[in-house]
């Protein structure tokens, strides 16, 4: 009993041992990664040919891919003609094998018949010119119909090709050798003249040829600058037209032509818009009537109104007095009034003074360089002096503006035309 007991337990040992050592092998070993499963090559299809050649030559069977572009081979059979392959009964030639399979292909004949087997016969014809074009020979099938050349000779008609003395016509059976001749009949000389133009001044014209006793075609007319044209005039000056009879010699024709009419304008004048004279003046600065310009440079006019009303003034010891311009016939005396003796003559002049016609007494004062304080003119006037205005005629009150700027000659009959930005006169130009 203990015999098999250590037997078991010997065994069992064993076993679990092996398991141990399977688990430990097991997990050292790496994982294998799993190969990829090739994917299948498509089968290419095809197709096979079987030729059955009904009796002629043998043909071995062919096979190609579907759809491929394939030459059918050609059989032979004494006696007979290959007409072409057929799959139940009907024509292959050009057929396009793009289906896989098998297919058997029967040959169809033509038993030859002896014209067939023939060799034509051959003729020639011969071409004589008669002075036209040469012709090589024609090498034609016996029987056969031909349509012969048509050639040319100086001078000549060609009449056609004869043979034995008879025209030959395009349905002519041509069976033996033969020379065919060229028939011509001569042209009829034609009588012509010459007519040359002189266009006289205008555009060139080519002279032309007329054949004689038909009627005259005139070239286009020329054109001259300035005139029109009437008509071609022979030298005796009758008017030649188109659909004269001329004589058959030789002739010069000269262009008559009519000047045309022309409108004229004035000096200072441009024509324009065909019948419109244009006379155009540069705007300036200009003053109005009455007034007067002190220079090209200046903007100012000026018109005198007169004398100042009053003007102060002042001695060499600077006391104040009126200046009385020409009161006295002296316009630099300046005067002190004397209030105590206005209308006083006798006063006034025992005082050094002297009455003016407003019965004021003035007492003339010593004047000091520069002493004029200022002159009072009447309105909106103000004082200038001769050397002020530049080319006034003397010092004074004047009137003073801007000048206009435009047309200085609008009186006659001058506007400004601002797309030219000139001042413009228009008037009607004359047709002469």
């Amino acid at each position: 009993m203990n015999k098999k007991i250590i037997i078991i337990l010997s065994t069992l040992c064993v076993l679990l041992l092996g398991a141990v050592i399977t688990l430990l092998v097991l997990k050292e070993k790496p994982k294998e990664e799993p190969k990829p499963i090739p994917e299948p090559t498509p089968s290419v299809e095809k197709v096979t040919i079987h030729f059955d050649s009904n009796g002629g030559s043998i043909i071995e069977d062919v096979t190609f891919d579907a759809g491929t572009p394939y030459s059918l081979p050609v059989p032979v059979k004494d006696g007979y003609i290959f007409l072409y392959w057929e799959d139940n009964g009907e024509d292959v030639s050009e057929a396009l094998f793009d289906t896989a399979g098998e297919i058997t292909l029967k040959a169809k004949w033509k038993k030859e018949t002896e014209e067939e087997n023939k060799e034509v016969e051959k003729v020639t014809i011969k071409f004589d010119s008669q002075g036209g074009e040469k012709v090589d020979s024609y090498v034609v099938d016996k029987g056969s119909q031909v349509l012969l050349p048509t050639i040319s000779r100086e001078g000549y008609i060609f009449m056609g090709w004869y043979l034995n003395g008879k025209k030959v016509l395009s349905t002519q059976i041509w069976n033996k050798n033969v020379t065919v001749v060229a028939k011509w009949e001569k042209k009829e000389e034609v009588k012509t003249y010459k007519v040359t133009f002189d266009s006289n001044g205008g555009s060139n014209v080519g002279a032309i040829t007329v054949e004689c006793e038909k009627t005259l075609t005139l070239p286009a007319n020329p054109t001259r600058s300035g005139y029109t044209f009437v008509s071609w005039v022979d030298k005796n000056g009758k008017a030649i037209l188109t659909g004269a009879n001329l004589v058959c010699e030789d002739v010069t024709l000269t262009a008559n032509w009519e000047k045309n009419k022309e409108y004229t304008c004035p000096d200072g004048y441009e024509l324009k818009d065909t019948n419109k004279c244009v006379s155009m003046k540069t705007p300036e600065y200009y003053c109005e009537t009455g007034k007067e310009s002190n220079g090209t440079g200046s903007k100012v006019c000026y018109s005198l109104v007169g004398n100042p009303i009053s003007t102060t003034c002042k001695d060499k010891n600077g006391y104040k007095g009126t200046y009385i311009p020409n009161e006295h016939g002296d316009a630099k005396c300046c005067y002190q009034e004397l209030t105590s003796y206005i209308g006083q003559q006798e006063n006034c002049t025992n005082n050094g003074g002297m009455l003016a016609s407003n019965n004021h007494c003035y007492k003339q004062i010593e004047l000091a360089t520069e002493s004029i304080l200022n002159h009072t003119c009447s309105g909106t006037s103000v004082y200038r002096t001769s050397a002020e205005l530049g080319n006034a005629a003397s010092s004074g009150c004047y009137n003073l503006s801007q000048r206009t700027y435009g047309c200085k000659h609008a009186g006659e009959g001058y506007y400004m035309n601002y797309s030219y930005g000139k001042c413009v006169k228009t008037i009607d130009a004359t047709l002469e």
